[in-house]
């Protein structure tokens, strides 16, 4: 199974958050893709836009997939860190031009930014507690 470590047979939390950092990657990616593809108009971005970020957050989720599978304190650090600002940059962009966002894109936004948010907390709670070779 993907998710097991190699020196055992149980998934260690680490390797769980950021395996779910990739799927959360590839769900966002995803759904920037439907919304392009479908009708980007609602959503108040342009395609291009909307593409863009598909393909930002699809080159994310294959970049961890390396520190998924053998993760290291320093690269988890720096991953949860940059979750956790971009959250929070997403936060403030939201902010400061919440008039020119449509409601389903502020909605979808905010969650997004929790999302980052919660993902980078967590992995920073992980890194510390647990030790790594």
């Amino acid at each position: 199974m993907l998710l097991r470590t190699r020196t055992s047979d149980s998934v260690s939390p680490i390797t769980a958050i950021l395996w779910a950092d990739v799927a959360f990657e590839i769900g966002v990616g995803l759904l920037a893709l439907v919304i392009a593809i479908v009708d980007a108009h609602w959503f108040g971005v342009s395609r291009a836009w909307l593409f863009g970020i598909a393909a930002a957050f699809g080159v994310a989720a294959v970049a961890i997939v390396p520190i998924a599978r053998q993760p290291r304190a320093q690269l988890v650090k720096v991953l949860a860190w940059g979750n956790t600002l971009g959250g929070a940059v997403l936060w403030g962009a939201l902010a400061f031009y919440w008039t020119k966002w449509t409601p389903e894109s502020r909605g979808m936004l905010a969650v997004v930014a929790d999302g980052f948010v919660i993902l980078g907390v967590i992995e920073l709670f992980a890194v510390r507690r647990i030790a790594f070779r």
